[in-house]
């Protein structure tokens, strides 16, 4: 069985590692953007909502009195209500996971990168010697 901590070892380990870290960071990436469709939807499905019912509201207003219509009224007012979920939802999903995964994501991006160049940067060093001493 071969453990994690060896996954990364021999000549193409480092090249692992890279290729390991990026798949994660597209995947985050990846993540966020149906995240974000998500609470785009959300949003819009709040906004006909709430119009919806504003108009189920109004109709029912222009009718007498009735049982009926003040059930009606009631529907429109339930429909408001339930589009103020949904928009509440849309705006918590991206505050509370949009914007922090996203946070987390580009904060990788930058240490990652310095490592890569200077792992690089020592592997050409060693390999110029190595190819040096070789001759």
């Amino acid at each position: 069985m071969t453990h994690f901590r060896n996954t990364f070892m021999g000549n193409t380990g480092f090249e692992e590692m890279k290729r390991y870290t990026r798949q994660g960071t597209e995947f985050c990436r990846e993540i966020v953007n149906i995240l974000n469709e998500r609470a785009i939807l959300e949003q819009n499905h709040a906004k006909s909502l709430r119009r919806l019912g504003q108009r189920m509201s109004k109709a029912s207003c222009s009718v007498p009195a009735s049982p009926s219509s003040s059930s009606w009224k009631t529907v429109g007012v339930e429909m408001e209500k339930e589009a103020e979920v949904h928009r509440d939802f849309g705006i918590n999903l991206i505050e509370d996971c949009i914007k922090p995964l996203s946070t987390v994501t580009e904060k990788q991006l930058k240490p990652r990168r310095m490592m890569e160049q200077r792992v690089e940067g020592r592997y050409k060093t060693w390999l110029d010697r190595y190819t040096e001493h070789t001759k």
